[in-house]
């Protein structure tokens, strides 16, 4: 099955496999093998556009505290979600991470309250929530802008509440 969102081509085996980001706007991207466990799908409501993503999720203390680190590749449609309960303020680095990032900050209402963009690999230079958040999500750097993705947009995923 072929499926185009906003220029992006994906690809779905019929084993429900993850999505495979094929190209953006004709331009091919690097693809990867390697890819996140315990994937599930989450969706950017960035006005009348839907963007989708199948995410690792990261729970609890121990699994946050490793993240995307030491990972050499991250597809264009993959990223780790962060859950926090309750909702609090956070700091996140990149510490031992490999891939620059977009860091998006999710607040308990399910709305997008910050982005850091093109955040710099191996960086130990705290990257702060600025107010609570019930959820961060890591993607690959670059998207925000390529997507549009800004404050106020609506994240939507099984785990992440909205009011």
């Amino acid at each position: 099955m072929l499926l185009s969102v906003l220029g992006f081509q994906y690809t779905k085996t019929p084993e429900a496999q993850p999505l495979q980001l094929l190209q953006v706007s004709g331009s091919p991207l690097e693809t990867t093998q390697e890819t996140l466990t315990h994937q599930n799908p989450l969706i950017i409501q960035s006005g009348i556009n839907s963007h989708y993503f199948q995410i690792e999720v990261a729970g609890n203390e121990a699994e946050r505290s490793v993240g995307l680190m030491h990972r050499k590749n991250l597809a264009a449609d993959q990223g780790m979600l962060f859950l926090y309960q309750p909702p609090r303020n956070v700091n996140m680095w990149m510490k031992n991470t490999y891939i620059a990032l977009d860091i998006i900050f999710i607040g308990p209402d399910g709305n997008i309250i910050r982005v850091a963009k093109n955040t710099q690999p191996h960086s130990l230079e705290l990257i702060p929530s600025g107010n609570e958040v019930q959820a961060v999500l890591e993607i690959k750097s670059g998207l925000t802008d390529l997507l549009k993705i800004k404050t106020g947009d609506q994240v939507q995923h099984q785990l992440i509440h909205q009011s």
